[in-house]
């Protein structure tokens, strides 16, 4: 490794996207400023039948690769991991397939970004290996459980079969992170639960863009409370967050405005789920929106972005759009687990029942100049954190601290 272009092997699932996605999102922005380092690099994608089209590839690989420094190869398979009853396992073709991109490249060094690239490139020899992590498996399909018997009980009959499963991804999880060198999580959260396994990690914001940013203007907003609900209507955290809205909040919303005295714009890039459609009948209150193209605009026009996910897992990517726009979030006390600048009444408002979420959005309503004051401190928190240049140059950071300590412990070796 003492050379001085030393080669990285860069493995992502999907196709990395500037401005569309999540994880897709974050992972261009951390391979984009890769890219400007001092690293040789090869870019494996892990790419699923249903995960792209090769008009998608194909403009990425267009848009990143420079001849002699940064090249891109795929690797496609039906699936990367077989879930099964009673296992979880690879699919070794499509393993061994990707395992000879990156013996043949010989990196030294390995980034995984989330946990399959980890797992397949488990057995690539590497001197130094870093792995980013998403939102843990283990506790994502155990949570997505839990809520599908909430919406529908005859769910329940999957619940011992999900705590199998949750167990699996644990164990798998454990031995894989065990022999990574650096192992960066999202959400803060996650350390604790690493650690139980016992993974050492380290939080890490993530880079996040923000194309355009609100004026801050109270001019703008609804005469009446108004308030911004969005993500993709189907995730395990919109799974969390629709239920505690429809099934606590609003009734506490109506016996303290009445009908007609507030809204909740319900925005998403994906259809209801039924049981919401079902639950939205008779609630003129809560408009919804489908995909709005604007959502800026509409943001600047309500008093506060509604974020009342209750699931303790995850670092919200619309939290951060908010906070980097300039609008209030108002947020349950579960989502600063992840997020640890999350402090109510400093960057946001904070509530863990339907009281405090009433009181907290009266006052996002009441109390214009306070709101003023929390929103710019979150902007300065998104730009000190989560701004995709100060981001990246935390990875960066951490990979070259990675790197000094192998070197270091190499030479130790050789005493």
């Amino acid at each position: 490794m003492a050379d001085s272009r030393l080669r990285l092997l860069i493995c992502s699932p999907g196709v990395p996207h500037e401005s569309k996605g999540a994880s897709t999102v974050l992972f261009y922005h951390y391979i984009d400023r890769l890219k400007h380092s001092r690293y040789d690099i090869l870019n494996l994608l892990l790419l699923q039948s249903d995960s792209h089209t090769d008009a998608e590839v194909d403009a990425y690989i267009k848009k990143i690769e420079t001849p002699g420094s940064f090249r891109v190869q795929t690797c496609t398979a039906e699936s990367f991991v077989l879930n099964e009853r009673s296992s979880i396992r690879l699919n070794t073709h499509a393993a061994e397939q990707a395992l000879e991109y990156g013996r043949a490249f010989a990196p030294d060094v390995l980034f995984g970004l989330d946990f399959l690239s980890a797992w397949v490139l488990d057995e690539l020899k590497c001197p130094a290996k870093l792995v980013w992590l998403g939102d843990l498996n283990f506790q994502s399909y155990w949570y997505n459980t839990l809520y599908a018997v909430k919406e529908n009980w005859q769910a329940a009959v999957a619940i011992p079969g999900a705590w199998y499963q949750r167990h699996v991804w644990s164990q798998l999880y454990a031995t894989v992170l065990k022999k990574v060198d650096s192992v960066i999580v999202s959400s803060k959260s996650s350390e604790v639960h690493l650690r139980r396994l016992g993974v050492h990690s380290v939080y890490k914001p993530y880079p996040w863009p923000n194309a355009v940013s609100l004026n801050g203007s109270h001019d703008l907003k609804h005469r009446i409370p108004s308030f911004l609900f969005f993500g993709s209507l189907t995730g395990l955290g919109s799974r969390s967050a629709l239920r505690f809205m429809l099934t606590k909040l609003y009734a506490r919303l109506i016996r303290e405005w009445g009908r007609g005295g507030f809204q909740i714009f319900l925005c998403g890039t994906r259809n209801l789920p039924a049981w919401v459609e079902r639950s939205l009948v008779g609630k003129a209150e809560i408009k919804y929106l489908g995909f709005v193209e604007d959502i800026d605009a509409l943001m600047s026009t309500c008093h506060a972005v509604l974020v009342p996910i209750d699931v303790p897992v995850g670092n919200r990517s619309r939290i951060v759009t908010a906070m980097a726009k300039g609008s209030l979030v108002i947020a349950h006390t579960n989502a600063s687990c992840g997020n640890p600048d999350l402090i109510d009444g400093e960057t946001c408002y904070l509530a863990s029942n339907v009281d405090e979420f009433f009181h907290r959005m009266q006052r996002a309503f009441k109390n214009p100049e306070e709101v003023a004051r929390i929103v710019e401190r979150a902007r300065e928190a998104y730009r000190r954190l989560f701004e995709p240049k100060t981001a990246c140059e935390m990875l960066v950071n951490e990979i070259e601290n990675t790197i000094h300590r192998k070197l270091e412990e190499q030479k130790l070796s050789h005493v």
